[in-house]
């Protein structure tokens, strides 16, 4: 059993590795004449990994020394050793760096040096066997780069299967491994190098494939600090100053000292066409995946050159294009190559990942040696879109430099850190790295092209730029007085006509010159035409020392090569008068972009290089002064150097508090000039207050160590052991300094982000009743009390089950679901160890996945045959006609289509929005049979009937369809536009001006009101008459209302990754879940007690988990705040959230909690209803929302004029966009002055999750109908807040993003079921134009009248309501609504909701069992 050994800091220990090396040596000349005799298969890996390990103490080194000499040198079964170099051929180097050997008899072999240890393949496979098998060390990395290519799809999949099952061993002992690092024990191997008692990076290699030998060694692998920081660290004594070991062993292994890779022509970056850039990439991408997999921290010189050319995919989009027939192959390698998360950024850089040229950089680095950076002296040096490092790769020798290089990709920044170990890396986005301004000597690079605005808390004032030009702004403010910068940016920086960038960038920065690059520049690179512009700016002390005409624009005549002749073009100033600066032609070419303006390349100019370099002369010469720094100006800055680098300090989050062990000072954790950890003092008013947040942060401390505990599935004994120090902390704190909760508590913790944590281990707290409170107010005094959480007395994580193989196809699809909430070939084949063709054509064959054409993406059986499967058919069929793969859609959508309703059974009444208006007409003209005249049209814009009716015979208009005092043609009108029917007369009493009262005349208001329901009887008795009109309405019908099937979930199969095992879902809850993750919108209205909350968390983490959510934000009562806090720490104790309450919201913390937000990666965001309205949200987002409704109602002024409608109506429609151009100038005059430049976009929330939902319920919305029970129509601002968010996320996230949680969703009225659709299916209401109120109560009710009592309580009036059908609308309802319904028709019971009743519409509803 391998012993441990404990750290020390004591050098002697160097004398037991000079011993153990001079063993290797005598085991090397005594023995191996005798192994290479009598060895055939070397022992398993475990018994090598024993005689590897040492002992603990000095006492019982010597100990082990002398067993070590008295024990045979090799125990395993010998093999044959090839004798001299005559019996074997090099063939080259392994990923792992070690020589691989062919034999005499045509197997293999790899030694990390032949004179020590040899690896032979006794199987003695194949190369191409060997590659299938996934046994990579016996093979060159350029046979693997080949084979990666070249082979079949087939061998590919049977390999990725081999590595999966190596990688799964491989990550269990990954995690014991960091389990004992965890405890801070390290086990030495014989071979292990480095500083004694410092914890080094170390790589485990090992041979893989079935039949394969392995050997496990821990090698160092040394990563250069580097760091630029002025600042003096604190080493303990006898600590060595460098690294202490061996030095090289082996021939090409990784025992050197990191080394940064030098790009040479030789590299050819960039060189190929499309099939060769992917080749490149995917050899790239698999030996990155081996490095990382086998832990190394360095990469070998032949490792790099293959890192070296991947490219990205900016120009490479047709990989992903599932339709495109001649990158198929590519396209499903591609998909098991890399995990969904990292396809979806790999799809996503294709927007914008095209790499720099070599010959551009170069061309940079010229013009900057001429500016003066060549010099020799230190410079520090930005690239904050780096790429994989070709600034820093192509960066002149002479340039004496320090590179910080933050990169958003992850794949793409982990290349760029082992291609140049030397200098810093940053894998974040370039908006959420925190840099100290003014540190900089030079920045370099190419800032993505994006259009999108980013938020960046520490500079605020650059989220009205493009991203583009943010990144520019942002990098030059981060140099120092005289620094420059040096960019590669688009055309369009240069030549907008807004030119609100320019000039913020000359506040701070000399323009020093520029030269604009041909089209083809990229071509070779990133297979794109762009113009682009190499740009020079210097860092200025605030006034401006060269020409501001850079930032103005000027207009000039430019050729128009596709339509001829001349045009004008807005071109830079700068350009038009240096037309030099030009590298090319400017013309209006064509092209992808009708409008755009080129630089199309000259023949002339053939070298690029040499003609960047011949426009360098207008930079002005060594203008840039290398900084000195002065000893005794500079702040010289005292740090515990070791415990900034120990693991507890790295493992801290940003921010969070903790005690520095030398001073036993409150510091919190910070971010040093290079990105790297630091820290500051963190002020404290008393040592009172000093112990108090000292015992909170042990508290602390300890629950995160037992929580890492059992998600790593650690020793059931150490957490007894945390547990039962958990407890004794916590018990003394509370003994000393009150609840966790208490006020002054919270409040000294609450900077800690993980104060919420904290203040979760209390539940129920109740702050209490002192004596003298309750003498004062009359009530009985009571101390503080809280209940302990479950940690405290059980364990509540266990680290998810990683399922490594499947009975069946199902369970393949399902266990893919539960993991990633998609369908996942890649996993499902390393499950089946299938081909993921075969599979893919399995589940098709099966009806269980379907490919949408609308995204090109395979959708469940449950989700692509429910919701509007109309919609999808009419897709599917039209996708099919050219593209055979979706003919079975159509004939599973067919069969899933819901039948046709029959005429019998539609419920059409006089007046129905979707009535085509002839048919009315036609009803009218049959009513009065020629003997009159109608106009009727239906204004959509509205939601509204424009009806005018004249029936010219008396006896019909007064007698037989109306009465004298309420004609026919009133009363059709009325009906059609559901007004109220009302006959007044005078009351004998007049107002103020004379006028005589006009009261309800009930006895001729009956009779009118009498009429009108013959009327509408006609018209039913009339309407099915016709066959033609029958089948027309019938299919009419179907077609709008009659398309969708409701959706049902089964979330049995869900599993809770990282939920307590203290707390158990219901399976209503767990179905609830697995729908809104699909959905991704849900309503959860359900009765208090059911679970809504619970349901909510686990979506939230769900959602999180699988990729579908990234920042959602819970909207709860203020009250709620923390009990939502409690609710979520109970389900997911390890949770990351912040709460944010209103002491956060206060004037001064806005601006704070909103950079918190913005920058954190949260699995939650809790705020409260009062605080969410003080969030705004774009300027721009709510003139565009505000400008679409006036254009509504403009339209609806014109459709009303086109119709000939009446003057009320115009007046109506004047009036309210009078009202909607004031709340719009409103806007415009500067709503967003109560925070200084932020917004909800700029928070990174892409879903919202409304708690009491009914609270909102007062949205604003127009009618016409004078009716009563239709609640607050004006509505309410917070209302109005919630709705633009939430039409701001659905545009963002297409629908996806809004989830409502209420008990009551009809509280007061029917308007707020239409409310509710609003904020949730508003796209569906505009498809189905009734986004209106009046179209969407036409369509589902109609108006009705009845007597109740007045006011008195003596007398009758009547009123009139809006009365709804819901045996039309209950499927567009439940299409939101999370439980299924069991519905059953009520006897006796009317189709309307009664608002008080427990049935909607005549339909009881209850849960199904």
């Amino acid at each position: 059993m391998a012993r441990r050994r404990k750290q020390t800091h004591d050098p002697r220990q160097l004398l037991f590795f000079d011993f153990m090396a001079n063993q290797i040596e005598e085991i090397r000349e005594e023995n191996i004449q005798d192994d290479m005799r009598e060895e055939s298969i070397p022992a398993p890996a475990t018994q090598i990994e024993q005689k590897q390990s040492i002992s603990v103490t000095p006492e019982a080194e010597l100990k082990k020394e002398e067993t070590d000499q008295q024990e045979p040198a090799r125990t395993e079964k010998p093999f044959p050793f090839p004798t001299n170099d005559g019996d074997k051929r090099r063939l080259g180097i392994n990923g792992s760096g070690d020589s691989v050997y062919e034999l005499q008899d045509g197997s293999r072999m790899y030694s990390p040096n032949t004179a020590i240890m040899q690896f032979l393949d006794g199987e003695k496979r194949t190369p191409e066997k060997l590659f299938e098998d996934g046994a990579d060390d016996y093979l060159t990395i350029q046979e693997i780069s080949e084979f990666t290519h070249t082979l079949s799809l087939e061998v590919q999949h049977a390999r990725q299967a081999s590595l999966s099952a190596r990688n799964r061993t491989k990550g269990s002992q990954a995690r014991n491994h960091q389990r004992r690092e965890k405890r801070r024990v390290h086990q030495f191997g014989l071979l292990d190098s480095g500083s004694l008692g410092a914890e080094q990076p170390r790589r485990t290699e090992e041979a893989g494939g079935d039949g394969g030998h392995s050997f496990h060694g821990e090698t160092l692998r040394t990563a250069a600090d580097g760091s630029g920081s002025i600042e003096q660290r604190d080493l303990p004594a006898g600590e060595p100053a460098g690294d202490v070991g061996f030095g090289d062993i082996g021939e090409h292994g990784h025992r050197h000292e990191p080394e940064n890779y030098r790009i040479t022509p030789e590299d050819r970056l960039g060189v190929g066409g499309a099939k060769t850039k992917y080749a490149d990439n995917v050899a790239a991408i698999r030996l990155l995946k081996q490095l990382q997999t086998s832990g190394a921290a360095l990469a070998t010189p032949e490792e790099q050159k293959i890192l070296v050319r991947y490219v990205g995919w900016g120009g490479l989009p047709q990989v992903f294009d599932a339709r495109n027939a001649q990158w198929t192959a590519e396209y499903r390698e591609l998909q098991g190559l890399l995990s969904p998360d990292a396809y979806a950024a790999a799809r996503r850089s294709t927007q914008d990942a095209h790499y720099t040229s070599e010959t551009v950089i170069r061309g940079i680095y010229q013009g900057l040696s001429k500016i003066g950076l060549g010099s020799g002296k230190k410079l520090r040096i930005l690239e904050p879109s780096a790429g994989i490092g070709n600034f820093i790769g192509l960066c002149p020798e002479n340039f004496n430099t320090n590179f910080l290089a933050v990169e958003l990709d992850p794949t793409t920044s982990a290349i760029a850190k082992y291609l140049y170990p030397n200098d810093h890396h940053i894998n974040n986005g370039f908006q959420t790295t925190r840099l100290n301004r003014g540190f900089f000597d030079a920045v370099v690079g190419n800032p993505p092209f994006g259009n999108q605005s980013l938020y960046d808390p520490d500079f605020p004032e650059l989220r009205k730029f493009s991203a583009h030009n943010y990144f520019l702004a942002k990098s030059i403010n981060l140099l120092r007085e005289g620094g420059v910068a040096a960019f590669v940016v688009s055309r369009y920086f240069m030549d907008a006509v807004d030119s609100s960038a320019r000039e913020h960038i000359s506040q701070y920065a000399d323009f020093l010159g520029a030269v604009r690059l041909p089209e083809t520049a990229f071509r070779q690179n990133a297979l794109t035409d762009v113009t682009t512009d190499i740009v020079f700016f210097q860092r200025h002390d605030g006034e401006n020392k060269r020409s501001r005409d850079w930032v103005n624009t000027a207009s000039i005549e430019i050729d128009d090569l596709k339509n001829g002749g001349r045009r004008p073009a807005t071109v830079n100033s700068y350009f038009v008068e240096n037309p030099r600066q030009i590298i090319g032609t400017l013309a209006f070419s064509g092209g992808m972009f009708e409008g755009a303006l080129n630089c199309l390349p000259d023949p002339a100019h053939a070298d690029l290089g040499q003609e960047i370099a011949a426009r360098l002369d207008v930079l002005p010469a060594n203008c840039f002064v290398p900084q000195e720094e002065n000893p005794l100006n500079t702040e010289v800055r005292v740090r515990n150097a070791d415990f900034i680098r120990s693991p507890y300090f790295q493992s801290l989050k940003a921010d969070a508090l903790c005690v520095e062990p030398q001073s036993r000072k409150i510091v919190f954790k910070t971010v040093a000039a290079f990105g790297e950890s630091d820290y500051d003092i963190f002020p404290v008013k008393n040592e009172t207050a000093r112990l108090r947040l000292v015992s909170m942060i042990q508290i602390r401390d300890t629950l995160r160590e037992l929580l890492n505990e059992e998600k790593s599935d650690g020793d059931e004994s150490r957490m007894a052991t945390l547990r039962q120090r958990l407890n004794s902390q916590y018990d003394t704190f509370v003994r000393k300094y009150g609840h966790l909760n208490s006020q002054t508590n919270r409040g000294l913790m609450r900077s800690d982000p993980e104060h919420s944590l904290l203040e979760s281990l209390e539940l129920d707290y109740d702050k209490g009743l002192s004596p003298e409170t309750a003498r004062k107010h009359g009530g009985e005094a009571r101390p503080a009390s809280a209940k302990k959480a479950a940690i405290f007395r059980q364990r509540v994580l266990r680290p998810a089950q990683i399922v490594e193989h499947a009975e069946t196809i199902k369970d393949a699809l399902l266990i893919a679901l539960r993991e990633n909430g998609r369908v996942d070939f890649s996993r499902m084949s390393r499950l089946l160890h299938r081909p993921a063709e075969d599979i893919q054509t399995e589940l098709r064959e099966q009806g269980q996945i379907f490919l949408n054409p609308s995204t090109e993406e395979w959708e469940i059986r449950d989700r692509y045959l429910t919701g509007n499967v109309r919609a999808k058919l009419h897709r599917a069929q039209a996708a099919a006609e050219s593209d055979p793969r979706f003919a079975p859609n159509v004939e599973a959508l067919a069969a899933a289509m819901p039948p046709d309703i029959e005429a019998v059974d539609i419920g059409i009444r006089f007046g129905s929005s979707w009535v085509p208006a002839q048919v009315f007409a036609d009803f009218v003209e049959h009513l009065h049979g020629g003997k009159g005249m109608q106009t009727i049209n239906y204004l959509p814009t509205l939601g509204r009937w424009e009806a005018s009716v004249s029936i010219w015979d008396a006896s019909l208009a007064s007698s037989v369809w109306g009465i004298p005092e309420y004609s026919a043609g009133k009363i059709i009108e009325a009906l059609l536009m559901n007004k109220p029917i009302k006959v007044q007369k005078e009351s004998g009493q007049h107002d103020d001006q004379g006028r005589p009262i006009m009261v309800i005349d009930q006895e001729l208001t009956a009779a009118a009101m009498q009429k009108a329901d013959e009327i509408k009887q006609a018209f039913l008795d009339w309407v099915w008459t016709d066959d033609e009109r029958r089948d027309m309405l019938t299919r009419l019908y179907n077609e709008k209302f009659n398309t969708n099937v409701p959706p049902t979930y089964d979330g049995s199969h869900l599993e809770l990754v990282g939920a307590s095992e203290a707390v158990k879902l219901r399976p209503h809850q767990k179905n609830a879940v697995w729908r809104a993750i699909q959905e991704g919108t849900c309503l959860f209205d359900h009765v208090v007690g059911a679970g809504k909350t619970l349901a909510c968390v686990a979506t939230v983490m769900e959602s999180k988990r699988m990729g579908f959510l990234s920042k959602p934000m819970i909207v709860v009562p203020n009250h709620l705040l923390y009990q939502w806090k409690d609710e979520f720490y109970k389900l997911y104790p390890d949770a990351n959230i912040l709460v944010a309450d209103k002491t956060d919201f206060t004037k001064q913390n806005r601006e704070r909690l909103f950079g918190r937000i913005a920058t954190g990666d949260w699995d939650a965001v809790i705020v409260a209803h009062s605080s969410f309205k003080k969030i705004d949200m774009p300027r721009d987002v709510q003139e565009e929302i505000l400008k679409e409704q006036i254009d509504a109602v403009i339209e609806a002024i014109e459709a009303s004029k086109a119709a000939e409608g009446g003057r009320a109506t115009i007046k109506q429609l004047e009036k309210q966009r009078e009202k909607m151009e004031e709340r719009y100038n409103a806007l415009l005059a500067g709503t967003g002055e109560k925070d200084r430049a932020v917004d909800f976009a700029d928070l990174g929330v892409d879903a919202l999750f409304i708690d009491e939902s009914h609270e909102f319920k007062n949205l604003a919305f127009q009618t016409t109908m004078n009716v009563s029970g239709l609640g607050n129509v004006t509505g309410s601002a917070k209302a109005l807040d919630l709705f633009i968010k939430c039409r701001y996320l659905q545009r963002k996230n297409d629908g996806r993003g809004v989830y409502f949680m209420t008990g009551t969703p009809i509280s007061n009225t029917i308007a707020e079921v239409y409310t509710l659709q609003r904020y949730m299916q508003y796209d569906d209401l505009k498809d189905k134009n009734i986004e209106h109120f009046d179209a969407w109560a036409s369509t589902f009710g109609q108006v009705t009248s009845g007597w109740e009592l007045d006011a008195t309580g003596v007398n009758y009036k009547l009123s009139f309501h809006v009365q709804i059908d819901l045996s039309r609308f209950i499927i567009f309802y439940i299409s939101i609504y999370y439980l299924k319904l069991s519905i059953q028709r009520s006897p006796g019971k009317a189709s309307c909701i009664p608002l008080f009743s427990g049935y909607y519409s005549g339909y009881s509803y209850k849960l199904a069992s």
